[in-house]
């Protein structure tokens, strides 16, 4: 079961987990898109992001979970590996796929309750920004199959996580700029067969 698996895991072990793509998972792809919206706070959104790329920490809810790398070092480059160390029941093992000053996308490793990717991306121009995060995922195993599709568990843990995310980014833009904020929710189930991952990166992989 990947739920002990998981919670026995420690960052020593990442450099021998294999990377649990999309097609691994169970059941239809959950796709649960996060956005803050910042009015007039583009110039403070773009250098908090860039911090983020040093210490992800930084806007993650310290009371759900934090991010851990075996060197203690967090900064998001290509390849690195690190361990959501989480309050629950389980640990969430990832991969950074991708990071540049805009863009950053995790990938689960095995034994990570979830089989897919996160993406975060600050979508902005001269004066407004939106910082969105979106999930796109399966279940990791027929078990929490059950939890993440046929009870709110799974949707609760996510918004916990990625709303206290976005809050956090929100309360430290506030404190530079008085700029008008707002946070909302998207939500879309596909059956796994209509699936395309191309069709739903937050940005044109091809570009």
């Amino acid at each position: 079961m990947n739920i002990l698996k998981s919670s026995l895991l420690d960052t020593r072990d990442l450099e021998n987990l294999e990377i649990q793509p999309i097609d691994r998972g169970y059941g239809p792809v959950k796709i649960q898109t996060y956005e803050l919206e910042m009015t007039e706070g583009c110039h403070e959104a773009e250098k908090l992001f860039h911090k983020l790329l040093e210490d992800i920490n930084i806007c993650a809810p310290q009371s759900l979970g934090k991010y851990k790398s075996p060197t203690g070092n967090i900064k998001l480059i290509q390849d690195k590996r690190l361990l959501v160390h989480l309050r629950g029941p389980y640990n969430g093992p990832i991969i950074v796929e991708e990071a540049n000053e805009s863009y950053f996308r995790f990938s689960t490793l095995q034994y990570h309750q979830e089989a897919g990717f996160i993406e975060f991306f600050l979508d902005k121009n001269r004066r407004d920004a939106i910082l969105k995060i979106r999930s796109t995922s399966r279940a990791g195993d027929k078990l929490f199959n059950i939890a993440f599709n046929y009870l709110p568990l799974g949707s609760k843990i996510q918004d916990a996580m990625w709303v206290g995310f976005l809050k956090k980014f929100k309360d430290i833009i506030k404190k530079q700029i008085d700029c008008k904020t707002t946070i909302q929710k998207k939500s879309e189930v596909i059956p796994y067969k209509q699936f395309h991952p191309q069709a739903y990166f937050l940005i044109n992989m091809s570009s």
